[in-house]
């Protein structure tokens, strides 16, 4: 009996301190709700009244705008590498390939600056020639003094080819009347060509996957064609002859090149360039008339009694031009690539010169004052090459 009253208080008891505590806090939430209330003409709100901030956390940046940058550096560098992955981030690069190339070189009819009763004559020159490049190229590391805002692309590259052309020559006789001219053909004149080029320019990610290169530098080139040793007349019993013919041309190239990672194995690279000419000659050996000087009866009738003296003409205007779209694919071991071309020149008219070769029929003497007509060499082939 004793205990049934003793569990009839505790429980009466408890029931009372729930209740009283359940009346406690809807008192205190009605006095909240009530302050609440009295400051709402002032515009403050439940959370201006009872906000707490967090707990700072030691591991975690406090300031937003880190965060950003943090993420943002992030996701750049995600995508450097990306792009970086698929241009193979070579920091040396090496190039060689072989070529294959129509040459033609055509200078018109120039009758302005030659003296009376000189051969004037346009000449047109074309064969197929072969040869290759060679190319080195240096791209430095991020965080190298050579990878500056201005530069971070260094190139060097060599090309050279040889073969030889057919000669189609208009000619006007001496021995004719005036504005009088003949065809002339010859076959199978050797020459060459060689370049070299020094090359600085800097790389530019637009794109992910787009990377474009302005560049510039200094370049020389030589080319020349044998004619020397070749003897022709026409009809009216007038004779060509043949000597050899040098051209060498300092010249500034400035271009664009740009390459596009098409996928992760194959690129596609569009390069254009313009070439400013500083300074070029003109080299006729004119010694190589000495050859037929003692053979031929022709030429002592005439007065031909040369001298060894070659003429070196100044070209002080021109220009080139030149594109290429390359097809690459990424191997494990090397890159294979396929790369048509056209290069072009335009040389203008020369300075006038003066030789001593023997040539005047006029006055029989041995000055000889002549200029080297403008003439264009067109160039178009291309190249099989493997790039590491």
């Amino acid at each position: 009996m004793k205990i049934r009253i003793v569990l009839i208080i505790v429980f009466s008891g408890a029931f009372t301190l729930s209740a009283f505590a359940d009346t406690s806090r809807d008192v205190l939430i009605q006095k909240e709700l009530d302050c609440v209330d009295q400051h709402k003409n002032a515009g403050l709100t439940w959370s201006d009244l009872c906000y707490v901030p967090p707990e700072p956390s030691s591991t975690e940046p406090q300031d937003s705008q880190v965060i950003n940058d943090q993420l943002n550096q992030a996701e750049g560098s995600i995508v450097s590498q990306k792009a970086a992955s698929f241009f193979h981030d070579r920091v040396n690069t090496f190039d060689v390939n072989f070529q294959s190339t129509y040459n033609r070189y055509h200078r018109p009819l120039y009758q302005a600056e030659y003296p009376p009763n000189d051969f004037n004559n346009s000449r047109t020159l074309d064969g197929v020639w072969y040869g290759g490049e060679g190319k080195y190229t240096f791209r430095p590391p991020t965080g190298s003094f050579l990878n500056t805002s201005v530069l971070n692309y260094y190139a060097v590259e060599g090309i050279y080819a040889k073969g030889t052309n057919d000669a189609s020559q208009k000619v006007q006789s001496a021995l004719a009347v005036p504005n009088y001219f003949e065809k002339l053909n010859t076959k199978d004149i050797p020459g060459y060509m060689y370049e070299a080029r020094v090359l600085l320019g800097k790389d530019f990610m637009t794109l992910p996957y787009l990377r474009v290169t302005p560049y510039s530098g200094f370049g020389i080139r030589d080319s020349s064609d044998k004619g020397g040793g070749h003897l022709d007349s026409i009809s009216d019993g007038t004779l060509a002859l043949g000597y050899n013919v040098s051209d060498f041309y300092y010249y500034v190239p400035v271009g664009l090149t740009f390459d596009l990672a098409a996928t992760q194995d194959y690129e596609v690279s569009w390069n254009l360039e313009y070439d400013y000419l500083v300074k070029g000659s003109e080299k006729d050996y004119y010694s190589n008339f000495d050859a037929f000087s003692n053979s031929a009866t022709f030429f002592q009738n005439y007065g031909f009694n040369f001298t060894n003296q070659n003429v070196k003409y100044t070209l002080n205007h021109g220009w080139g031009a030149r594109t290429s779209l390359k097809f690459l694919k990424h191997f494990s071991l090397v890159d294979v690539y396929i790369e048509p071309y056209i290069r072009y020149w335009y040389i203008g008219a020369s300075k006038i010169a003066t030789g001593n070769v023997g040539y005047n029929f006029v006055t029989n003497d041995q000055t000889y004052t002549s200029a080297v007509n403008k003439n264009f060499t067109l160039e178009v082939g291309s190249s099989l090459g493997v790039e590491f």
